[in-house]
């Protein structure tokens, strides 16, 4: 029931456009189109599902009306609703919505499959219930075995390989496994394809170790229950099922996984892996040589060698193979019981400890951070917290990296580290029972690190690199330039990445003393949310960190300054960067995360963010994406209004973002925004908790940074005092004209 305005393909051609030169712009990307064109010859999923630029330039407003009219119809779609419902009202309200919606009488047929194998399927009559559980599994084990084995093919004086990698795409008739590879040369192309040939052959006739299922298996049912255990996710994948056939697919994908075995990898691998059902792709540079047509030749061979699939190939059925004549029942799922407060303690060393159980969400979070982020670099040593915690995974003085990787892998989980302004975060999701073994490793990484010699020219290398693509970006650029301007010389303005100068000065004795000064229990917290037992916790709590102890010589590292009054003078700046779009950026002086008006800034950016989208974006077409951020320490912070915008609209822009700032502090906010802000921020946080990571990660930080746990544990994230009155007054105090530094980096305008 919706209207298309009459210029409404012309305003977002634009946009669509630029997206599209983008896509058109990722090597990855171009690679996977040109994979799906060549599995599915003939069939509709050759087609780019962007679109191509002559298609997005003859669109017109009667084409997307029609097609609008055409598929968006009752009986081409699924409603599914997920959460605290009452069912029966649900259904009541959804029928009066959607019940009035007539179906089509003209919906386009089915797209028709060519019989026999043109990429992998999605089910085979005779390989039993299990084919996308499977084949997802079996991409990964690929991606881990053969993928890695090509790295190390030819050694490495005749390295073949840059990079390798598989996937499983699942798409609604028909699936796509890939194993990818990048050629250290052109020269290593042929080669390399007979490498990828002979480690696919040899996963299809030995398969893989029971104990190398299981433990690939476990990595992929974590993911899966990381990517549904928001409410969006699990409803969104469900509701997908239910339109291809049948809800199942959706809902029982975690005990699916729990039946894949050795023998079903085995199983599958001997009919898919097979010389009739594959193709091999070969995509170069545009100046590159094609390679010679006899050496082609002998990877098609090679290819064909792999040899015919056992069993005959059928056409899948998604809503009738694995259900069919089956109403058994749903896979359990547990209940999820209410949250309780967190709740916080401190070990002897100083740790700083919270815990909130989750009881029934079946993963736990563990997030350790500390404050010894960038803003800490010496002077003379931009650099140094970024270098010290990209040292943190490649062994302490009990773990090799190796060991490391591999306790990580035996979780399931990929242990991450992230440095920040101030703090410095490490942490994982695990399963319940791995919570032990998890806290055993989180602090090993952190309490002793070795910084082994031997990796620092290759640390070193990876951030002067990092650095570089920083100012390859406009975002990268006009964001660092911003805080640069607005901190002044202020440690928040540091360089995060370092500078190619400094890095060469920073030696492993800089590293030791780094992480002696500012690794310590007492400047961490330490964060657990999920489905625990608190007492257990505590204990294992305890026997984890209960040894990181400083020795009592040890002075205390300074603390940092507070932030200064900013220059009267408002300044604007902007970078030449050879990219598109161009990122404009509007920044204020900020405010501490414990200052207690440092919620009314949350309340005055989620406005600029929505107002900026609606007009500049959707309205006006002026800008591709507005959005508001908000940086705030310990120490002080920052505002930023940032829209990527066409070079020739940056000016234009940041003149209405500045219209749309100054008029906050002019006229007051009606009763209905105030009400819509208090929704949105609502929604944000159910959100944003969800992630039981993103939660156990919040905890951390304002206990760490701002005034305590509490205030995000229940919610009290909006002033207490939210009237039109006071909200007009703190816009003119904080976005103050006068106060603004005003960004622009990207191409020049034409």
């Amino acid at each position: 029931q919706a209207q298309l305005a009459d210029d409404a393909v012309a305003r977002v051609r634009t946009s669509l456009t630029q997206e599209l030169k983008g896509v058109y712009d990722d090597p990855t990307q171009v690679l996977l189109l040109e994979q799906m064109r060549a599995a599915f010859p003939g069939q509709p999923y050759r087609f780019p599902f962007y679109g191509n630029f002559a298609s997005l330039a003859l669109l017109e407003h009667t084409t997307a009306e029609a097609f609008y009219a055409n598929f968006y119809v009752a009986n081409n779609m699924v409603v599914a609703v997920g959460g605290d419902i009452q069912p029966g009202r649900t259904l009541e309200k959804i029928r009066a919505l959607f019940g009035k919606l007539k179906p089509s009488k003209a919906l386009p047929a089915k797209p028709k499959f060519e019989s026999g194998f043109n990429g992998s399927r999605l089910v085979v009559k005779n390989l039993g219930t299990l084919p996308v559980s499977v084949l997802a599994v079996l991409a990964r084990l690929l991606d881990s075995s053969a993928a890695a084995s090509l790295m190390k093919e030819g050694g490495e004086s005749g390295r073949l390989a840059i990079s390798a990698a598989a996937g499983f795409r699942l798409l609604e008739d028909r699936g796509l496994l890939t194993l990818t590879a990048f050629p250290i040369s052109s020269d290593a192309t042929t080669a390399l394809g007979d490498a990828m040939v002979s480690a696919v052959g040899k996963v299809r006739t030995e398969g893989f170790p029971d104990a190398e299922v299981r433990k690939t298996m476990k990595a992929v049912k974590l993911e899966a229950a990381l990517r549904r255990s928001t409410l969006g996710a699990l409803t969104q994948e469900v509701a997908e099922a239910a339109l291809y056939g049948d809800f199942r697919y959706g809902w029982n994908l975690e005990s699916n996984l729990d039946k894949v075995s050795a023998e079903e990898i085995r199983r599958v691998a001997s009919a898919y892996l097979v010389g009739d059902n594959a193709t091999m792709l070969v995509v170069l540079p545009k100046d590159e040589k094609k390679p010679p047509q006899e050496q082609l030749d002998k990877l098609s061979e090679s290819v064909a060698g792999l040899g015919p699939g056992k069993g005959k190939a059928v056409a899948p059925d998604f809503a009738t193979t694995l259900y069919a004549g089956d109403k058994s029942s749903l896979a359990l799922r547990a209940e999820r019981k209410p949250p309780v407060p967190a709740t916080r303690q401190t070990l002897p060393n100083g740790l700083t400890v919270i815990l909130k159980p989750e009881r029934g969400q079946g993963l736990v979070a563990v997030a350790l951070q500390a404050r010894a982020g960038f803003a800490f670099d010496p002077p003379s040593k931009a650099g140094l917290a970024q270098m010290v915690a990209s040292f943190l995974a490649l062994g302490t003085d009990t773990l090799s990296a190796d060991e490391l990787k591999a306790r990580s892998v035996a979780l399931g989980s990929t242990f991450g580290v992230n440095l920040s302004v101030e703090t410095v975060e490490a942490g994982m999701t695990i399963f319940p029972e791995d919570l032990p073994a998890a806290l055993d490793l989180v602090a090993a990484t952190l309490r002793a690190p070795l910084f082994p010699a031997g990796q620092l020219p290759a640390i070193r290398e990876r951030l002067r690199q990092y650095g570089e693509a920083l100012t390859r970006s406009p975002v990268g650029t006009a964001r660092e330039l911003a805080r640069e301007k607005v901190y002044r010389s202020h440690p928040y303005g540091h360089p995060s990445m370092g500078t190619e100068a400094s890095l060469a000065t920073i030696t492993r004795e800089d590293l030791s003393a780094f992480h002696r000064s500012f690794y310590r229990p007492e400047r961490a917290v330490l964060t657990v949310v999920g489905d625990f037992e608190p007492e257990a916790t505590r204990t294992q709590i305890s026997s984890a960190f209960g040894a990181w102890n400083m020795p009592a010589s040890d002075q205390a590292p300074p603390e940092l300054p507070q932030v200064g009054a900013p220059d009267p003078l408002s300044g604007e700046f902007s970078r030449l960067v050879d990219a598109f779009p161009s990122e404009v950026v509007l920044a204020f002086p900020g405010l501490a995360l414990k200052d207690p008006q440092f919620p009314v800034l949350r309340v005055l950016g989620t406005v600029l963010s929505a107002r900026g989208f609606v007009d500049l974006v959707l309205g006006q077409s002026l800008a591709y994406s507005v959005n508001t951020g908000l940086e705030s320490l310990s120490r002080g912070g920052l505002v930023t209004i940032e829209a990527s915008v066409p070079p020739q609209q940056a000016a234009r822009v940041v003149y209405e973002l500045m219209l749309r700032a100054r008029a906050l502090g002019v006229s007051e906010l009606s009763p209905q925004t105030l009400r819509d802000v208090r929704a949105v921020e609502r929604g944000r946080l159910l959100r944003e908790k969800e992630y039981l990571y993103s939660q156990a990660s919040n905890l951390g930080f304002y206990e760490l940074l701002g005034p305590g746990f509490g205030i995000y544990d229940e919610g009290r994230t909006l002033p207490a005092e939210m009237t039109p009155a006071a909200l007009k007054e703190a816009a003119a105090r904080y976005l103050d004209t006068s106060r603004l530094v005003r960004v622009t980096a990207g191409p020049p305008a034409p």
